[in-house]
């Protein structure tokens, strides 16, 4: 079952609601409350708010068809001969074009107001889908104006997206005035007070149809049938402001802590691809210093490395029991896996292997000679580090 809320603000600021299901039955309902007095109810995925519509204009106005963005800079301009107020003040909300015409509806308040109405929707904490003129919540049908009376304001729906409120001092001369030039079939009147209805009635002229509402019907009540024929006023800076504050407070949780582990995994990955680079640089640099000293005089090519190790796996296979070539590839082996350490030269006579280490980190060295002799390789000799850290090593290789 999906809950509705229709919520009424009335000009004083008090709250009318009513909460229906799926099929427009009434689950709960007030009037004339100065808050919502259900925190529950705003959770609600389906929240309509009716503002007056003293605040707002409703007018028509012609103007070629175009895209919304274009619209929402083109419109205030549109109309501006027609307002008295600067429209740079002014909150303008477009409906839509009239039976594939070049004439658009056009709702127009203040941007006070529209601060005024979200600050109530905070206080309430709801955050309202739509935020609809009250005159909408009339029913429309063709040839036919709906109007409701309430206290001393007559609100007139005179179309499929407009209409007027009005005092109701003066109601009876402009709807007179208006059925003149454009009569309608019927005026429909609804109260909540039968009387006043058919009091008002009799002010109108005797030309114009009239039908009164039986029984007596609470707007919010007539909201329920409301159809999608209404100008929704958060367009523009206030659609963009209010998608900002639609997820609740665990999601936006949920989602930075989403947003903090991808960023430490990318920094994570980062680092250690910055790690790996780093000790195959050393390691092609090993390489590359020993093929020099196998092959004096030979250019090598950086990117050699599976070449290279695959000829020395073929020398081992062909030679096995070649002291020389069992022992580099031991030793190149075991000198990948101490960092720091880089093979500079090499030189291999009478079964006496003489290495040439530079050493930026003395630990990494000792740990490896310990490697290599673990690996029962015999050290004979080793020289003190010089001042660029260089050591020479000399390993009797083990007799063929």
């Amino acid at each position: 079952m999906t809950a509705k809320l229709i919520v009424r603000l009335h000009q004083n600021h008090l709250l009318d609601w009513i909460l229906t299901d799926d099929n427009h039955h009434i689950m709960a309902n007030e009037y004339q409350q100065a808050s919502l007095n259900m925190p529950t109810l705003a959770t609600l995925p389906h929240i309509i708010l009716l503002v007056p519509s003293t605040d707002i204009n409703l007018l028509n106005v012609k103007i070629p068809k175009m895209k919304r963005s274009q619209l929402a800079r083109a419109l205030p301009y549109a109309i501006e001969d027609r307002l008295c107020e600067d429209i740079e003040q002014l909150h303008f909300a477009a409906g839509q074009w009239l039976n594939n015409t070049d004439i658009l509806s056009v709702a127009v308040t203040s941007q006070q107001k529209m601060e005024q109405w979200l600050a109530i929707c905070k206080a309430n904490m709801i955050e309202p889908q739509l935020i609809i003129p009250d005159i909408f919540a009339l029913s429309y049908q063709a040839e036919q104006w709906t109007c409701y009376l309430e206290n001393n304001l007559v609100l007139i729906r005179t179309g499929l997206q407009t209409g007027l409120a009005i005092e109701i001092e003066q109601a009876a001369l402009v709807l007179n005035t208006l059925a003149e030039n454009e009569p309608p079939n019927t005026i429909h009147l609804a109260s909540i007070e039968a009387s006043l209805a058919q009091t008002f009635a009799t002010t109108l002229s005797p030309r114009i149809t009239k039908t009164i509402a039986t029984p007596p019907q609470n707007l919010l009540l007539q909201a329920l049938s409301m159809n999608d024929n209404t100008i929704n006023l958060l367009q523009g800076h206030y659609k963009t402001a209010r998608k900002k504050l639609t997820l609740p407070i665990d999601w936006r949780l949920s989602i930075q802590l989403a947003i903090a582990a991808l960023i430490l995994f990318i920094v994570t990955e980062s680092v250690n691809y910055w790690v790996i680079k780093h000790r195959n640089e050393k390691l092609q640099q090993q390489i590359s210093l020993l093929s020099q000293s196998v092959l004096p005089g030979e250019t090598i090519d950086m990117n050699t490395q599976p070449y290279i190790e695959r000829e020395l796996h073929l020398l081992n296979q062909l030679g096995k029991g070649n002291a020389f070539l069992t022992s580099m590839d031991l030793i190149g082996n075991s000198l990948t896996q101490y960092p720091g350490l880089v093979l500079m030269q090499i030189n291999y006579q009478d079964n006496l292997l003489t290495l040439v280490i530079q050493a930026n980190n003395q630990q990494n060295m000792t740990a490896w000679l310990n490697d290599l002799r673990s690996k029962h390789m015999t050290i004979i000799k080793t020289n003190k580090p010089n001042q660029t850290h260089q050591t020479e090593i000399t390993i009797k290789l083990k007799e063929p």
